[in-house]
């Protein structure tokens, strides 16, 4: 418990906040830019409105993926920063956040046991939470998340080695 409340207190201590909310207006601002600035550049100004309409279109469905990706890659690395930076305040924190995801992949296990078909499409195998969306992947997956931080703890007891 202590490794899940230093995180969130390093979380809250940092700026990755502003960070994660300037990320939809910066996507936003390039989608509009880059639609008006192609229809400019080709012309469709003066074409017809069904034209622009499904150029419109078209941008924004790829603003959004945009968006979308950028959203995952940003989580994924602010989770993955949050770990690394916490564990690195002591050993201690180490081997709270490997026990922390230990507990929370076995926690998952018995659920998905517990629950049956359900479990299963709720839990993977090792524990990870199966994935809502089918081409995002919000969160790191427990097991990399605890796997880093055994990296990690590995380092700190053999310094010499990779």
């Amino acid at each position: 418990q202590k490794f899940a409340l230093a995180r969130e207190v390093v979380y809250l201590e940092s700026n990755t906040t502003a960070l994660q909310a300037l990320l939809a207006p910066a996507c936003l601002a390039g989608t509009w830019a880059l639609g008006v600035g192609t229809k400019y550049t080709l012309g469709l100004y003066g074409g017809p409105m069904n034209l622009r309409a499904a150029f419109n279109l078209v941008a924004a469905v790829a603003g959004f993926v945009v968006y979308a990706f950028s959203k995952d890659s940003l989580t994924h690395a602010v989770e993955s920063w949050l770990d690394r930076r916490t564990a690195s305040l002591s050993a201690a924190y180490v081997c709270g956040g490997v026990e922390f995801y230990e507990k929370l992949l076995s926690g998952n296990l018995a659920l998905r046991s517990l629950l049956g078909k359900e479990g299963e499409k709720l839990y993977t195998p090792s524990g990870n939470i199966v994935p809502r969306h089918w081409f995002r992947i919000k969160h790191l997956p427990y097991t990399t998340r605890r796997d880093s931080l055994l990296h990690m703890w590995r380092m700190m007891l053999n310094p010499g080695r990779s």
